[in-house]
């Protein structure tokens, strides 16, 4: 099997544990109460590197697809990577990219703004998903990128999405200390990496590598990973 068949076949496999069906639980139960709710609902996804948070958003869009009416493109979901150093013009332009807005570099940035604004609604928008949130945070200068965020929080209030957010956790001085979204939050989601001396998450580790074991045996020659000994090294 060619290099790239191989990454595609490990990347599509999805083996669900309890941290991973609970946060994509809580971004359903959200969006389920933003129909109803007064506020925006705003949740946050929180944990190391390589926890499985993005795979999540991923798998809360995969029930929310794009999809093209006589009317336009719809666009339940909106999703977007958060660069170094967020703008406000930056972040404005990435969105209206992920749009599909042929012009999304053009005009001033209340121009962008008004424009997003518009566009999210005419894509019928249900909810705002932010990958890589610590960036809005300069942990070197010690710092919050206050414009972008208190700019995120007006568009989130002007048209009604759920706001999800993920990062590390060096993303929670901005969910606490800037003014205009402290408070607008749940509870962050927290997804831990495995701990290997705790018993449960021990169990349930090797249960993973188990299913995982399974699932890619069927294209290719596998150790045991679940073997003691085996998932100790992964």
């Amino acid at each position: 099997m060619e290099t790239e068949s191989i990454r595609r076949v490990v990347e599509s496999t999805l083996v669900p544990h309890t941290a991973f069906n609970r946060a994509v639980q809580r971004l359903k139960q959200g969006l389920d109460y933003s129909l109803d709710s007064p506020e925006p609902i705003c949740l946050a996804i929180v944990g190391e590197s390589r926890t499985g948070k993005s795979r999540v958003l991923e798998e809360v869009a995969l029930d929310m697809l794009n999809s093209r009416t006589p009317e336009g493109v719809i666009v339940p979901i909106l999703r977007i990577r958060v660069p170094s150093s967020p703008t406000v013009k930056g972040l404005a332009e990435l969105m209206l990219r992920a749009l599909g807005d042929p012009k999304w570099e053009s005009g001033t940035q209340n121009n962008k703004t008004a424009r997003l604004q518009t566009q999210m609604k005419k894509a019928k928008t249900l909810m705002l998903m932010l990958d890589e949130f610590q960036h809005f945070f300069d942990k070197g200068k010690r710092k919050i990128f206050h414009d972008a965020a208190d700019w995120l929080k007006i568009l989130v209030d002007e048209t009604r999405v759920t706001l999800v957010v993920t990062g590390l956790e060096s993303c929670l001085p901005v969910l606490l200390r800037n003014e205009q979204l402290s408070g607008r939050f749940l509870a962050p989601i927290f997804m831990r990496r495995f701990n290997w001396l705790d018993d449960d998450d021990r169990g349930e580790f090797i249960g993973i590598l188990g299913a995982f074991n399974d699932s890619m045996a069927e294209h290719f020659d596998m150790p045991r990973l679940q073997d003691e000994e085996m998932a100790y090294r992964c």
